[in-house]
């Protein structure tokens, strides 16, 4: 007999399956939107990719792009499979369900928990529908970035190299890993196509070989994650000590802080990207917990199963907090490129000039004077930026300072008005 429990469990579930239907949806939209970007760099690279634009790490990194998609796929077909079998109880429970209302033996309270779980079902289909979709729109990434590394292959020229990176035991140590899991991925790919799941025992086995895909497949991508991770954090380690170099121009500094800016973003992408991949470990090891107290013949691969996600969501957790750290560090090399840029400019505004002797290099001069405002207001727009990601972190005390600092900043912009 149904209980307002059962009703309230089924409606909690309800809202959980469209609430995974509406964040695939984004998926699909924003993987179908980054294809597109994608056929337009690759049309434009088949005109104007010369070798020179090509190194070991580009190669590298389309390369890691690729291993990636793969996983990417493997994760959709675990998501396929978990949605299927969640179906096919699902199914059985509403065929017992009719049969006990068409033999008499129900009663209302039947019949309304089986149109609550038809309405299950149908959003169950929808959301495999939209997996599906996502799958199509993923295959269509991996054969894009696959055409891609074709094409830099094809293009590659060892005589062009400006800059080789030399090669360290970690380095190589990651890179065997990823393609030891690559293979290992496959391995299990291929158990899971020939095992059969007829019987409690089998289900279990199955269910193991799943998580050890997913396992396989997720630490390929974080090993491939800190090779990326590695040549950021020497990237902004190089970059911060520009900040402090004082014969640099202000043209210069200002390159420097864009290419730093470039390695932030990502940073802060790889940390969304790792977030929602904990969510995805936590939420498959709830489940199998879940299931494992109550579907027979699960309790022989329970606790391998969990320890498996116990120690990759621990990985996952131990990258975050690496890329916290480097996006930490980023930033304050960012706050110190936003001091040197400043004194640069001031530098280049101040420094003494003989008077002009010719035509042209007066001209120059009132170029440079004609310039001047739109320096200064740069200036003083990147200062503003600067005290803006200040705002947050401000304490009441240092509230009065900050109002006191902008009222100043745009009586500043009002009078170069």
């Amino acid at each position: 007999m149904a209980t307002p429990a059962d009703a309230n469990a089924d409606a909690d579930a309800l809202d959980a399956i469209n609430e995974v239907t509406r964040g695939i949806e984004d998926e699909i939209a924003a993987t179908r939107e980054a294809n597109r970007e994608m056929r337009n760099r690759l049309r434009s690279d088949e005109r104007n990719l010369e070798a020179a634009d090509i190194s070991p790490a580009r190669l590298e990194q389309t390369r890691l792009d690729l291993s990636a998609g793969h996983s990417q796929i493997d994760n959709i077909d675990a998501r396929l499979g978990a949605r299927r079998d969640n179906r096919a109880e699902l199914a059985n429970a509403i065929a017992e369900l009719r049969l006990k209302l068409e033999t008499g033996a129900g009663d209302a309270e039947d019949e309304t928990t089986l149109a609550r779980q038809q309405r299950r079902l149908a959003a169950l289909d929808k959301l495999s529908a939209r997996l599906e979709t996502l799958r199509a729109a993923t295959r269509d990434q991996l054969s894009l970035t696959r055409r891609r590394l074709e094409l830099l292959q094809q293009r590659f020229d060892l005589d062009e190299l400006r800059l080789a990176r030399a090669a360290t035991p970690r380095r190589n140590a990651l890179l065997a890993d990823i393609d030891a899991r690559i293979r290992e991925a496959s391995a299990l790919r291929a158990q899971l196509r020939e095992l059969d799941a007829a019987t409690p025992p089998q289900l279990a086995r199955k269910n193991l070989l799943r998580t050890r895909l997913l396992e396989a497949t997720e630490r390929a991508e974080l090993h491939g994650a800190a090779l990326s991770l590695a040549d950021d954090s020497q990237a902004v380690r190089q970059l911060a000590g520009l900040s402090e170099n004082r014969a640099l121009p202000e043209r210069a500094l200002r390159e420097a802080r864009a290419r730093l800016d470039n390695i932030r973003q990502g940073l802060a992408g790889q940390h969304d990207t790792l977030a929602r991949k904990l969510e995805v470990v936590l939420e498959q090891r709830s489940i199998i917990e879940q299931r494992g107290r109550v579907a027979a013949g699960e309790a022989a691969t329970l606790t391998p199963r969990l320890q498996t996600l116990d120690a990759l969501a621990e990985d996952i957790r131990a990258q975050q907090q690496r890329v916290d750290g480097l996006l930490k560090a980023a930033d304050r090399a960012d706050e110190r490129f936003v001091a040197a840029i400043g004194q640069a400019a001031r530098r280049e505004l101040v420094q003494r000039r003989t008077l002009p002797d010719d035509a042209r290099a007066w001209r120059e001069l009132g170029g440079d004077l004609l310039a001047l405002p739109g320096r200064v207001l740069a200036n003083l727009a990147g200062a503003v930026t600067a005290v803006g990601r200040r705002i947050a972190d401000a304490t009441p005390g240092q509230w009065s300072q900050l109002v006191l600092f902008e009222v100043l900043v745009l009586g500043g912009l009002l009078w170069l008005r």
